[in-house]
C-alpha cells in the first residue's frame, strides 16, 4: 500500500510539471507572437495616444502620390489615335465562283473601311503632336482624341520609317506638351511609367523600370529601351516618362515569341 501510494504521489507531481511547463511554454510563445504582430511591428503610437503608420509605411504613401501626380500632370499631354483607311476586299471565292461561271469573270469586290488604334504626345502648345510613323502609314483620316474629351482632325507634317517617328499637326487652344528628358541619362533600373491607348482603353498607365538600354531589332540602327512596364497594341507612339515626369522614349515595339511588332 506504502509502494502505490508513493507512486500515486510521483505521478501527481508529473502531472502538475508537466502541466507548469505546458503554460509556460504556451505563454512565451503567445509573447513572442505578440512582439512580431502586425499592429505592433507596423504603427507607432502618436503623442496622443493613436496608432500611426510607421516609417515604411509612411514611404509607401509617398512614393503612391508621387505616381499619381505624376499621372495628372501627364495625362493631358497624352493622346488616343484612330485612323481610318479604305481598303479593297475580294468578294468570298464561293460567290467569286458563282460570278465566273455566271458573268466569265469574278466581281471586282467591295470597299471596307479598316480603322486601327495608336497614341500620340503633345510636344508643344502649338499642337505637334508625336507618335510611331507606322501608326499612321498609308491612313486616309487621322483623328486624335484629348484628354479633355475634345476630337480633332490631325494633318501628318513628317514621317519616317526608319526612325517609326512621325509628326503630327492639330489646331486647338490650351494644349499642354510634356516636358523632356534626357535619354542619355537613363539607366537600368530607372522607374518609368507607360502612358496609352492600349486596345481602345484610353489614358491606361503602368509603371515598370528601364530593363536594359541600347536593345536593337532587326536590321536597322535604332537603339531602343527595354522596359518591364506592360505595353499592349495600342500604346505605339505614347510615351515613356521618369520618375519626373518627363518623357524619355516613344513606345514603340512589342517583343513575343513570334516576333517584334
Amino acid at each position: 500500500m506504502v509502494c502505490v501510494h508513493q507512486k500515486a504521489r510521483m505521478k501527481n507531481l508529473l502531472i502538475a510539471i508537466l502541466s507548469f511547463l505546458l503554460v509556460a511554454s504556451t505563454t512565451a510563445l503567445f509573447l513572442l507572437w505578440s512582439d512580431k504582430s502586425p499592429s505592433k511591428a507596423t504603427h507607432i503610437a502618436s503623442s496622443s495616444g493613436e496608432a500611426e503608420p510607421a516609417e515604411g509605411l509612411k514611404l509607401i504613401d509617398a512614393i503612391n502620390q508621387h505616381c499619381i501626380n505624376l499621372t495628372r500632370a501627364a495625362l493631358p499631354s497624352v493622346v488616343s489615335i484612330t485612323t481610318s483607311r479604305s481598303v479593297s476586299v475580294q468578294n468570298n471565292p464561293i460567290v467569286g465562283a458563282l460570278e465566273e461561271f455566271l458573268l466569265d469573270h469574278p466581281g471586282p469586290g467591295h470597299t471596307e473601311q479598316e480603322h486601327s488604334l495608336g497614341s500620340g504626345v503633345i510636344v508643344s502648345a502649338d499642337g505637334y503632336i508625336i507618335t510611331n510613323a507606322h501608326v499612321i502609314a498609308d491612313q486616309d483620316e487621322i483623328k486624335v482624341r484629348l484628354h479633355d474629351g475634345r476630337e480633332l482632325s490631325a494633318e501628318v507634317k513628317s514621317s519616317d520609317s526608319q526612325t517609326d517617328i512621325a509628326v503630327l499637326k492639330i489646331e486647338a487652344a490650351s494644349l499642354v506638351p510634356i516636358p523632356f528628358g534626357d535619354s542619355d541619362a537613363v539607366q537600368p533600373g530607372e522607374l518609368v511609367m507607360a502612358i496609352g491607348n492600349p486596345f481602345g482603353f484610353q489614358e491606361t498607365v503602368t509603371r515598370g523600370i528601364i530593363s536594359a538600354k541600347g536593345r536593337h531589332e532587326g536590321e536597322n540602327s535604332n537603339e531602343y529601351f527595354q522596359t518591364d512596364a506592360a505595353i499592349n497594341p495600342g500604346n505605339s507612339g505614347g510615351p515613356l516618362i521618369n520618375e519626373r515626369g518627363q518623357m524619355i522614349g516613344i513606345n514603340t515595339l512589342i517583343y513575343t515569341k513570334t516576333g517584334a511588332w
